[in-house]
C-alpha cells in the first residue's frame, strides 16, 4: 500500500521538482542508519530497532507491485463513486537508487 506520493496535473511541467524530489528521497535513503541512530533515543527505543523498521518495512520507490496497488485502488475508487471514470494514471520514472 502507497501511503505518500507527489501527484500533479497532466499538463503542469516536472522538470526541476521532479528532480529534486527524486535527490530529497534518494539523500534520505542514504542516511537511514544516522536517522536511525538519531531518532531511536528519542522514540525509547534500540537503534537496531529503528534501523530495521525504516530498512524493511518502507518502501521508497514505486515498483510494479506498488503501482499494480494504486490501480486496482483507482478501480474500486471508480467503482464505488469516489473516483471519476476516463482519468488513467501516469506514472512518471523517477528511478534511481531503488
Amino acid at each position: 500500500f502507497v501511503f505518500a506520493m507527489w501527484a500533479v496535473r497532466r499538463d503542469q511541467e516536472t522538470g526541476s521538482l521532479e528532480s529534486a524530489l527524486c535527490q530529497a528521497r534518494d539523500k534520505g535513503v542514504s542516511l537511514l542508519d544516522e536517522i536511525a541512530r538519531r531518532e531511536a533515543p528519542k522514540l525509547g527505543i534500540d537503534e537496531s530497532v529503528a534501523r530495521s523498521y525504516l530498512k524493511n518495512n518502507l518502501s521508497f520507490y514505486l515498483g510494479p507491485a506498488e503501482r499494480c496497488g494504486l490501480r486496482l485502488f483507482q478501480e474500486l475508487a471508480i467503482k464505488t463513486g469516489l473516483a471519476p471514470e476516463g482519468v488513467p494514471l501516469v506514472f512518471r520514472n523517477c528511478i534511481s537508487a531503488g
